[in-house]
């Protein structure tokens, strides 16, 4: 009788000490409300941090063939953050719609706007798409001092999508996670 208290004494405290190794969900490092969204625009998908607020896309982003949608990283400080996107960019191809956007800066679209660099993102997979990227950053009195990134993505018909995203208070793990993630669709 002794064997079996033992026996069912050690069971009892293996299955507590079981038990309270669980996770706590506080303790999860990603929580629910900053996991990123799918975000499908036209002819690009892409995932936006949970915690961005989508907000109106107006007449001072710069763009010529404009934006479909905006979001914020903190709508209280909406220079910390942009993320912009046009998922129809038009039938030129990537390199087209980033001469396009670089080019306007020059007739004052973007004051302060300085290229740091520009790179193809060459595709995996034969006929895969492909994406032109711009870095850049930027100092001028109406947005501050900030850095940003252009990503046009094309297909093998030329069909594009843009997506830019800028800001005083953005960092290089966001860039990543965002470029990362932009894929072309069919729409």
């Amino acid at each position: 009788m002794r064997a079996l208290g033992a026996v069912l004494i050690t069971s009892m405290l293996i299955f507590a000490a079981a038990c309270s190794n669980q996770a706590d969900p506080s303790d999860d490092p990603s929580p629910i409300d900053e996991v990123p969204a799918a975000v499908t625009d036209g002819h690009v998908r892409f995932l936006v941090p949970q915690d961005w607020h989508e907000t109106a896309v107006d007449s001072d982003d710069w763009s010529v063939e404009g934006w479909s949608q905006k979001w914020h990283a903190d709508p209280a400080e909406p220079e910390a953050g942009i993320l912009l996107v046009n998922g129809n960019y038009g039938e030129d191809g990537a390199a087209m719609a980033i001469a396009r956007l670089v080019s306007d800066t020059y007739f004052g679209a973007f004051p302060g706007f300085i290229p740091d660099g520009e790179e193809w993102i060459e595709p995996e997979v034969e006929g895969g798409s492909r994406v032109r990227l711009v870095d850049f950053h930027y100092e001028n009195e109406i947005n501050g001092t900030g850095k940003g990134v252009i990503w046009a993505i094309e297909d093998a018909d030329f069909n594009t999508g843009v997506v830019m995203m800028r800001g005083t208070e953005i960092d290089a793990d966001l860039i990543t996670e965002i470029r990362d993630s932009i894929e072309f669709v069919d729409s």
